[in-house]
């Protein structure tokens, strides 16, 4: 018998298979695509995933401007601060003046973090969706059937139209510029062999 090394494509997805080009006998090449599962549900997926990110960055941004607003309130604040306490020390400020700035620039400070924390989650969020559309983008990479190797096509399982799952067979290819002979032989035979 000779005999080469049979390889089985699979598909990697859930679907309707759009097209199927390949037929027994086809030679391929590797690397080459030669079919597509049905991407659709994928890709109306990914733009709602974008679409969501696109309002929580508006949300965020939103966020930054107040955090930039307050910063500038607590610039101003500072300089009262040291105006008020140099007039303090000069006797021409009452200490409930100190004890007003001082109070100011803490509430400043304390909004600022507030504003922090608030922008915290919505980061967060962000960086889920990025991971949520590189897993589509992976789905979709994996609809499209990709032929690992060159050879023969000695067998196929589907055709355009038809509904597949991960891990049905598509078809069957084997490399038959290189094949191996086995030769059976019984025990009468083996003297006779040189």
């Amino acid at each position: 018998n000779f005999e080469a090394t049979e390889t089985t494509i699979s598909a990697e997805a859930n679907g309707k298979i759009d097209f199927l080009k390949v037929e027994e006998g086809d030679q391929l090449q590797p690397n080459t695509q030669v079919g597509l599962v049905d991407t659709l549900q994928l890709y109306f997926s990914k733009q709602q995933l974008i679409a969501s990110k696109s309002t929580i960055a508006s949300k965020s941004a939103n966020v930054l401007s107040q955090k930039s607003v307050l910063q500038e309130q607590l610039k101003t604040a500072h300089l009262e601060k040291i105006r008020i306490h140099n007039m303090y020390s000069e006797n021409a400020a009452t200490q409930r003046q100190v004890d007003e700035i001082d109070g100011k620039v803490k509430v400043i400070e304390e909004q600022i973090k507030s504003v922090g924390t608030q922008n915290a989650p919505m980061a967060n969020d962000v960086k889920s969706i990025d991971v949520q559309i590189e897993k589509i983008n992976d789905q979709i990479q994996k609809s499209k059937v990709i032929n690992p190797i060159q050879g023969i096509v000695l067998a196929k399982y589907a055709e355009a139209n038809e509904i597949t799952a991960f891990g049905k067979p598509l078809y069957k290819i084997a490399d038959l510029s290189e094949m191996t002979l086995r030769v059976y032989i019984s025990e009468t035979q083996l003297s006779k062999i040189k």
